[in-house]
């Protein structure tokens, strides 16, 4: 009978065992070749299989289910390197959401307010008052007649002025001495006038003003006193007197009157 590999082979036929001789050494090296070629393959699929669980997990279908074959991964390029057609995947970008939710979250700052007290006003700097300047005194003065007027006909008035020589202010205040020379009974009066502080810068003039009666009348010794050659004349609070040149007659009751410094 012809067996079903095609050769001489009674082995899978259907035959009384007892009447047919067992099979030739042919045959018998063709099964151990196939039965070797089998084992080999199965060894090569169970080191294969073995070294995929080893390196990576490898997902095995349940028999029998029916969600197996929607449940398959796909399978892995077996590939090593890529092709070169292959075309890398892009980097994936960060979303903008994912950048924000990656800063720091500012904290709300706390401002704790102090409130000073004022500063107490600055002190107002006292402006001390300036000491009033000098007093004038003989040595700082010059005096000289002035131009004389009649206030009537037989009065005559003349002024004496004052000018400040020195090189600083003085001040004046008061009336001045008067005293005729080599001549004794004449009465100065000074006026009611209230007298104030005149103050000279150097230079400037204060005069005071002297009044008497030049017309004959009841004077004691004579009508009118001798002419004098001059006058005598004591600044305010001096006791150094400035001689004034110049004829002067007093006629009448003898008086001459003088006004403050102004």
């Amino acid at each position: 009978m012809i067996g079903l590999d095609g050769g001489d082979d009674s082995y899978y036929g259907y035959h009384d065992w007892a009447d047919e001789p067992g099979p030739s050494v042919a045959v018998l090296r063709r099964r151990r070749r196939r039965a070797v070629s089998v084992l080999i393959a199965g060894l090569t699929l169970l080191a294969a299989t073995a070294g995929a669980i080893a390196t990576r997990r490898v997902w095995v279908p349940r028999l029998g289910s029916a969600a197996a074959a929607r449940e398959a991964p796909p399978a892995p390029s077996e590939s090593a390197e890529p092709s070169a057609s292959t075309t890398p995947s892009p980097t994936p970008t960060p979303s903008v959401a994912a950048s924000e939710s990656a800063l720091p979250v500012p904290q709300p700052t706390r401002t704790t307010s102090t409130t000073r007290p004022p500063n107490p006003p600055s002190p107002t700097p006292t402006q001390s008052t300036p000491a009033p300047p000098a007093r004038c005194h003989s040595a700082d003065l010059t005096v000289a007649w002035g131009a004389a007027t009649n206030p009537t006909p037989e009065t005559v008035s003349r002024p004496l002025v004052f000018t400040n020589r020195a090189l600083a202010p003085c001040q004046l205040l008061g009336f001045p001495g008067l005293a005729l020379i080599d001549i004794t009974d004449v009465t100065v009066v000074r006026t009611t006038d209230a007298p104030g502080a005149v103050l000279l810068q150097p230079g400037q003039t204060a005069t005071a003003v002297l009044t008497w009666t030049t017309a004959a009348g009841t004077y004691t010794g004579a009508a009118c006193t001798p002419g004098a050659t001059g006058i005598t004349v004591t600044p305010p609070d001096e006791s150094t007197a400035l001689i004034v040149q110049g004829a002067i007659t007093v006629c009448g009751t003898g008086v001459i009157t003088t006004t403050p410094l102004r």
